[in-house]
């Protein structure tokens, strides 16, 4: 696949067996990052609350500290 990554994943079960499975993906855009965001999260957190942990992600390279993340993801 033009500039996709590949992969081989691995999965043992419980009751011994192993399944595994070569897999390419296309990296995501932006936009397609934020959008499955959303729909991951919005449901769980509402969308205030994602909206505020969005934020943080987006500037946690920069952040002096993890704690207000660690706060809201807690509370």
């Amino acid at each position: 696949m033009d500039a996709g990554h590949h992969a081989v994943v691995t999965i043992r079960t419980r009751d011994g067996r192993t399944l595994s499975e070569e897999v390419w993906h296309r990296p995501m855009n932006g936009a397609e990052l934020d959008r499955k965001f959303d729909q991951l999260v919005t449901p769980r957190f509402g969308a205030e609350k994602s909206a505020r942990v969005a934020r943080q992600l987006k500037m946690l390279e920069s952040a002096a500290s993890m704690k207000p993340l660690m706060a809201e993801l807690g509370g």
